[in-house]
């Protein structure tokens, strides 16, 4: 996959989680609650672990 790919990918990825999450913030059930942001924490690790990547290897040039 080309970076800018993974990158639209991710995004999407990223968004989607964050609109679950604010959908299911009020459950009454935490662990639903807690599985969403926990999900959406996980898209947000690896995004920013992609930029920290792409930013070292730009760097590296």
């Amino acid at each position: 996959m080309t970076p800018l790919n993974t990158n639209l990918l991710l995004n999407c990825m990223l968004t989607i989680s964050f609109l679950i999450l604010m959908w299911r913030i009020d459950d009454p059930n935490i662990l639903i609650t807690l599985f969403a942001f926990l999900g959406f924490l996980m898209f947000l690790v690896l995004k920013f672990i992609l930029v920290l990547r792409d930013r070292k290897s730009k760097s590296s040039k």
